[in-house]
Order: C-alpha cells, then structure tokens, then sequence
C-alpha cells in the first residue's frame, strides 16, 4: 500500500512527471507543488517534442524545480517516480549523455541558494496528480500554470491530503 506523503512544516513538496505515448508521438509534462497540509500552491503542465519519456522526465524535474524557485519556495522535496531520471541526475556525466544539457540545467538549478533541495523517488501510485497533469500535458496544445487545482484534480487532492492509501498496481 502507498500513499503521498505531506512534508514536514516549512517543507514543499514537487511532485513531477513526464508523459510518453509511443502511438501518438504526444508527450508532456506536469507537476504541482503542495505545502505540508498537502494544499495546492501552484501547478503546471505543458506539451514537450521528446523522443522517450526519460527525457520527458528529466523535462519535468527541471520545470518543478524552476517553478518552485520562482514562487519563492525554497525548502523542496522533489518526487518524480523515474529511478533512471534520478539516476541519471546523480550520475551521468554532462560531458557525454544524450541528455547532458537538461542534466546539467537541473544540476545548476539545485546549486541554487535553497534552503534544502532534495531529488527523491515516489512510487508511481504516490505520484497519481503529477501523472494525471503530465498525461493532460501531452494532449494539450499550451503550456499552463495553476494557481488554483484543477476542479478534476479535486478528489485525489483530497485523498492525498488526507493520508489515503493506494493499492500498488502491477504492470
């Protein structure tokens, strides 16, 4: 069982993800950061030209953490539910990747002055909002930002606020 998880008082969370839909070609991205009562502070989500959801991933981090920055948040969690996107951030060499100038963007990004920055994974049924604003993202013609939540986005908000648990879906 898995649920969102608030963070401590003082703390934002990110909560980000990238959309891929092989068929269509279509990708985006989506993320919204909450507060420590799990409350909508701001949203986001926009259609990306990528050729695999790892780099809509990647995409989707550096937007949750720029936005978070331009908001004034600066104590952040950053959940996305990619192993490889965090992988990569911690790893790759900027020299080489494919996608070293997004690593590299990220990675000037979290040397900002921030109180606490932090790159985590969450399982994806603890991801379920950003899920649903990244696949919104991919089918959407603008990019978007919300201060408000989406009147769709209401109840799993809701639910997460609240602690409710998700079954682990298999795949």
């Amino acid at each position: 069982m898995v649920r969102w998880e608030a963070p401590r008082c003082g703390t934002f969370k990110i909560n980000v993800d990238g959309s891929f839909i092989i068929k269509s070609r279509e990708a985006g991205i989506g993320g919204l950061i909450r507060n420590s009562n799990g409350q909508w502070i701001f949203g986001f989500l926009e259609p990306v030209k990528v050729e695999t959801v790892l780099h809509a991933e990647l995409l989707a981090i550096k937007k949750g953490l720029e936005l978070a920055w331009n908001v004034g948040c600066r104590n952040v969690i950053c959940e996305t539910d990619s192993t490889s996107a965090l992988k990569l951030i911690k790893w790759a060499s900027t020299n080489v990747h494919i996608f070293r100038e997004v690593i590299g963007e990220i990675w000037k990004i979290c040397e900002r002055k921030w109180e606490r920055v932090e790159l985590v994974h969450v399982l994806r049924e603890g991801n379920q909002c950003a899920d649903y604003l990244a696949k919104f993202g991919a089918r959407h013609p603008y990019h978007c930002l919300w201060m408000f939540p989406l009147y769709t986005l209401m109840k799993q908000l809701e639910d997460d606020a609240r602690g409710t648990f998700y079954f682990r879906r298999k795949l």
